[in-house]
């Protein structure tokens, strides 16, 4: 156990100074574990980033959260898993991915991280939580890097 806590450790670490060498630009915090957290890379909001970007290793487990979206990707070492989730997040910090956010009232029922395609926008992973629709009024909001408001 000791080792795969360890593996999972230096395979985020690489994963999250693979993203800091590619965007040298944008400040970033890389915090030590703690009780919660293995390993954390905070990008906060800034000149070249329009919103909060957060990324964790919990386990094995590769977090990606950001305006209500927080989805993770295992186990986090292997390659596949690696490569989608880098590509998530370089798309989120370059604008070729968008975040679409429901809300009902102040709560997020439903958030999915979508790519740029051809003929649109296709939905790359999300989640969902149980609501009652009827009981909120309900909003949808688009986060989009350097693009100040996004539709369907």
């Amino acid at each position: 156990m000791l080792r795969e806590t360890h593996d999972f450790k230096t395979s985020a670490f690489a994963v999250f100074q693979r993203i800091q060498e590619e965007f040298p630009n944008l400040e970033m915090e890389l915090i030590e574990p703690d009780e919660h957290l293995d390993l954390e890379l905070n990008i906060p909001a800034q000149h070249g980033l329009d919103f909060w970007i957060g990324l964790n290793l919990q386990g094995d487990e590769l977090h990606l959260c950001a305006n209500g979206f927080w989805v993770e990707w295992f186990p986090c070492t292997e390659e596949s898993v690696i490569e989608e989730y880098v590509a998530a997040v370089y798309g989120l910090i370059n604008g070729t991915h968008r975040l679409k956010v429901l809300r009902r009232g102040q709560s997020v029922v439903k958030s999915t991280l979508q790519r740029k395609g051809e003929n649109g926008w296709i939905a790359v992973t999300g989640y969902s939580c149980l609501h009652i629709p009827w009981f909120r009024k309900k909003s949808i909001r688009y986060f989009r890097n350097g693009h100040s408001e996004d539709h369907d």
